[in-house]
């Protein structure tokens, strides 16, 4: 039947494979861990207080009415900290939005924690960043907050196809444990 060398070669063969197996399993879990830790560093900086501030002057804070006022009031000029602000965030949201392109982070993950902040980002700024965009013949400007944002729309879409209300604690929470 099977002499010693067979069996000795096919224990071999079967040894690389199992070992090709669980070395491919310990790939995917070291890719899947600093993805994860890429993730929480950026949810780091998103959360820092200094961050916090940039954010809140930008949606909550500043007020324009049109390019034109925004400029005046924000641009680099007459306002080189506001400016700052926008230059910080903006690039924030754009690696973002880029990491999501290349599949480096998870769109569910941004969207899980992220995604309100993106939402009333772009919707407060697009009509400048349109404008500014035109008017720096640079279409790249925020491309990616853009992106990210139409992103996190359509996963949202998707949920709420999925789904007949919002039922936000429900979703990790059952049984007697829910309490609203």
């Amino acid at each position: 039947m099977f002499d010693f060398s067979q069996i000795t070669n096919i224990a071999t063969v079967a040894g690389i494979l199992i070992g090709i197996f669980f070395g491919l399993r310990q790939l995917r879990d070291i890719v899947k861990t600093r993805n994860t830790d890429l993730f929480l560093d950026l949810y780091n900086q998103l959360t820092s207080k200094e961050f916090q501030k940039m954010y809140t002057d930008i949606v909550y804070n500043f007020h324009w009415n049109n390019y034109e006022d925004w400029l005046s009031k924000y641009g680099p000029d007459t306002n080189p900290e506001a400016w700052a602000s926008f230059n910080s965030v903006g690039y924030f949201f754009d690696g973002l939005g880029v990491l999501i392109h290349k599949n480096l982070i998870d769109i569910q993950l941004v969207d899980d924690l992220m995604s309100s902040g993106v939402i009333w980002l772009w919707e407060k700024t697009e009509p400048i960043i349109r404008e500014r965009r035109v008017r720096r013949n640079r279409p790249q400007i925020w491309e990616w907050v853009e992106y990210l944002y139409y992103r996190i729309k359509e996963n949202e879409d998707i949920i709420t196809a999925n789904k007949s209300g919002i039922q936000a604690a429900s979703d990790w929470v059952s049984g007697p444990e829910l309490t609203l």
